[in-house]
């Protein structure tokens, strides 16, 4: 009988669809600007307003769990488990 559990989407290589309100949400609790969460995490001031706005849904393992990391939460608190 094969497993119910949902695959793991930070082991994932490639693309990970991001949730971006939930970004947005962890970035302001933690009373960060964009940039500055941008800089902590050592990603493109960039990249990181292309994922919350939505722009671009979609970061790899890497870059999620940076944000993870300065956000303070599990990376797969940023992941858009819903699609």
């Amino acid at each position: 009988m094969p497993s119910l559990r949902r695959r793991d989407p930070i082991a994932v290589s490639g693309g990970i669809r991001i949730n971006a309100g939930e970004l947005r949400y962890q970035r302001e609790k933690r009373v960060l600007s964009c940039k500055e969460l941008a800089q902590e995490a050592g990603i493109a001031a960039s990249t990181y307003y292309a994922l919350e706005s939505g722009y671009n849904e979609y970061a790899g393992p890497e870059t999620i769990r940076k944000l993870a990391a300065v956000l303070r939460v599990k990376p797969q608190v940023l992941v858009d488990m819903e699609r």
